[in-house]
C-alpha cells in the first residue's frame, strides 16, 4: 500500500523520469521489433534473444517503479492520484504474473511447434504491454515533472 510521504525537494524526479522515459522507449522499440518478427512465416533467428532483451528491460522498469519511483511519484500527489498510483501498482503486479505465465507457456520449443498460436498470444501480450506503458506515461510523467 502506498502512503503519501512528505515532499522532499530534489532532482531525483527528473533523473527517474529520464530513466523511465528511456525504458519506455526501449520497451516500445522491442515490441515493434517483436511485432515485425511475428509477421514471418516461421520463427526467425533472433527471436529468443529479442524476448530475453524485452524481459530484461521490462524487469528494469519494474525495479525502478517498485524501488523508488512509486514513492517519489506519491510525493505531492492528490488523493485521486494516490488511488490511481495504487491501482497502477496493483495492475503491474497482475501483469507481471501474466507475463511470467506467457513466458513459461511459450518456450522456444513450443513456439516452433505452434508458431501461429504463439503469434496470436504475442499480439495480445504486446497490446497489453503497450497499454501499460501508456498508463504509466499518463500518470507518472506529470507526477515526476518539475512542479
Amino acid at each position: 500500500m502506498l502512503t503519501k510521504p512528505r515532499r522532499v525537494e530534489s532532482n531525483h524526479e527528473s533523473t527517474m523520469l529520464h530513466q523511465l522515459r528511456h525504458l519506455h522507449a526501449q520497451i516500445l522499440a522491442l515490441l515493434a521489433e517483436l511485432e515485425r518478427l511475428t509477421l514471418e512465416p516461421a520463427p526467425p533467428r533472433g527471436l529468443a534473444a529479442l524476448r530475453f532483451r524485452l524481459t530484461s528491460v521490462s524487469r528494469s522498469r519494474t525495479r525502478l517503479l517498485e524501488g523508488r519511483l512509486y514513492a517519489h511519484a506519491a510525493m505531492g500527489a492528490s488523493a485521486a492520484q494516490m488511488r490511481a498510483l495504487q491501482a497502477l501498482r496493483a495492475d503491474g503486479k497482475e501483469q507481471l504474473a501474466q507475463s511470467g505465465s506467457h513466458l513459461a507457456k511459450w518456450d522456444m520449443r513450443t513456439i516452433e511447434a505452434r508458431w501461429a498460436d504463439y503469434c496470436a498470444a504475442s499480439r495480445a501480450m504486446r497490446a497489453q504491454m503497450r497499454k501499460r506503458v501508456r498508463a504509466e506515461q499518463e500518470l507518472l510523467y506529470p507526477l515526476l515533472e518539475d512542479r
